[in-house]
């Protein structure tokens, strides 16, 4: 049970950071899927075009997962950077619905959410990999998926308490758009936690050619044996436990 509940993950600042803005993005993103509909009854629009407004944005969310989840294989393109966009884009749309007066603006606003919140379903587990390697992948996602648990369970009372006490759906939806951008705010200081700790060699040990001669083990110039908990060469084992350092 310990091996399967290690919650050493949350001593990596990185893991943490993505953590809390999962438990912020779970907390608020079921806004506008909860009180959409209900805020464009309100407006005097008919229950067939208010609950087709919810039917658009599930169709832009589709079509967001499979672009975005192509988006986050490729090479070149930085998941953690797209993340952060989308969901600044999502905070946005999620805070301008309640000024919108007209049909057509909540369907593009609500495209424009279901498009961007998509980012979370088809990117959250390529990040995650980023973050603490492949090789501990499974249990740091079902610590995620905790942390997204507990936050579906605060949300929603939350924002029901809150439409009770001012008797408005806005309140809901501007905490939902700040909240939701602050979540993809804090994807944005992930590179440069990944920089610091790189350049403060936090984590890594480097063994020297003077080191591995005096242990009688082959000269290799800079052989880095660990860096963040992932074993980065399995050549360097041996080098690695006889200096000291058991991998």
């Amino acid at each position: 049970m310990v091996d399967m509940v290690d919650v050493s993950h949350f001593a990596d600042i990185r893991f943490v950071l993505f953590a809390v803005s999962n438990f912020l993005l779970y907390s608020w993103y079921h806004v506008p899927y909860m009180f959409l509909a209900d805020k464009a009854g309100e407006m005097g629009f008919s229950e067939d075009e208010s609950s087709n407004i919810i039917s658009y944005l599930g169709i832009f969310n589709t079509v967001g997962e499979i672009v975005l989840g192509w988006a986050g294989d490729q090479p070149r393109l930085n998941a953690s950077m797209i993340y952060a966009l989308c969901m600044a884009v999502c905070g946005m749309m999620t805070a301008i619905m309640p000024f919108l007066t007209s049909y057509t603006g909540l369907c593009i606003v609500a495209g424009g959410f279901g498009l961007s919140i998509a980012a979370n379903y088809s990117m959250a587990s390529i990040i995650l990999v980023e973050l603490i390697t492949l090789e501990r992948f499974t249990n740091a996602y079902g610590l995620l998926l905790l942390v997204q648990g507990l936050a579906n369970l605060v949300g929603p009372p939350l924002a029901g308490w809150l439409y009770d006490t001012s008797g408005k759906y806005d309140l809901s939806f501007y905490l939902a758009g700040l909240f939701i951008i602050l979540c993809g705010a804090l994807l944005v200081v992930l590179p440069v936690v990944r920089w610091t700790k790189r350049r403060t060699g936090a984590n890594t040990n480097i063994f020297s050619t003077t080191s591995l001669k005096r242990n009688g083990l082959p000269q290799q110039n800079n052989l880095i044996c660990k860096e963040d908990g992932d074993i980065r060469s399995t050549s360097l084992l041996s080098a690695c436990s006889q200096e000291g350092n058991p991998v």
